[in-house]
């Protein structure tokens, strides 16, 4: 079974071009599309770059302008959404498409807490190279447990909705145990240490010259900076991070890094 990957775009916030919609093709991925209360209008190559997602594409409106009222709404899906995930025990991936690093915070706790597979990217193109990147998984599953909204009852949805996950409970738990006892042992850390996170930013403060200037390039120093394998949760984990405390911020072209001062 192909995990989910839900792209949440922040229609306010960015317009995609008709030709980076274009790209997002495949079961496996569900388009949603937050627009402001005016944003009522699309010219025909938009359009035309939705038709062909039918179901999978779906539009979240406010009904209301103000600030921060798409980004409450955005934050209220990607809850749903993870709990629907978590009560199918179907592995998803969630990426909000927006230039907005204001989601950071509540990304980490859906990361730490949640044990959810979560990023931003600030565009369309870029959101599908996240998704190949970051690992997907089954929300709850390393963390607090979700809760269905009724005791006892999965959430209701309606069909071919993104919000729908068709999978039985029993199915899934089979597919999970047969994963479980198949999957090869690893030697990578899974989950980087606490002090993981303080040797990377004294990497970065110690070389003001010689940073890493893309995330790949960040990305593949973290083993030798840490000093062991790191798996690719443990290095998604650090990124996520660096990016939640303000150390780093992940533009289109290049990296700005902003290193605190030492203690």
């Amino acid at each position: 079974m192909k995990p989910l990957t839900y792209l949440l775009v922040d229609f306010e916030n960015l317009q995609p071009p008709a030709k980076d919609v274009a790209l997002v093709r495949g079961e496996e991925y569900c388009l949603l599309i937050f627009r402001g209360p005016h944003q009522n209008k699309y010219d025909a190559a938009m359009a035309e770059a939705w038709q062909p997602l039918g179901q999978q594409v779906s539009f979240v409106q406010s009904a209301k302008a103000g600030k921060n009222a798409l980004d409450f709404h955005i934050a209220f899906c990607l809850g749903r959404l993870c709990e629907v995930c978590a009560v199918a025990q179907r592995p998803a991936r969630f990426i909000v498409v927006s230039k907005d690093c204001g989601f950071n915070p509540l990304f980490e706790y859906m990361a730490f807490s949640l044990g959810a597979s979560v990023g931003r990217a600030p565009s369309i193109p870029m959101a599908l190279d996240v998704a190949t990147r970051l690992k997907a998984a089954v929300p709850g599953s390393n963390g607090l447990p979700l809760q269905p909204l009724a005791a006892g009852a999965a959430p209701s949805a309606p069909q071919q909705s993104p919000f729908a996950v068709r999978v039985t409970a029993k199915k899934a738990a089979k597919k999970t145990a047969k994963t479980v006892a198949t999957r090869p042992k690893s030697t990578a850390q899974p989950v980087a240490d606490t002090g993981a996170l303080e040797k990377v930013i004294e990497y970065l403060r110690a070389h003001p010259n010689n940073r890493p200037t893309t995330r790949k390039a960040l990305e593949r120093h973290f083993p030798s900076i840490v000093g062991e394998k790191l798996a690719a949760e443990a290095i998604n984990e650090l990124i996520l991070k660096l990016e939640g405390n303000g150390i780093a911020q992940f533009l289109d072209k290049g990296i700005e890094y902003k290193i605190p001062k030492r203690k």
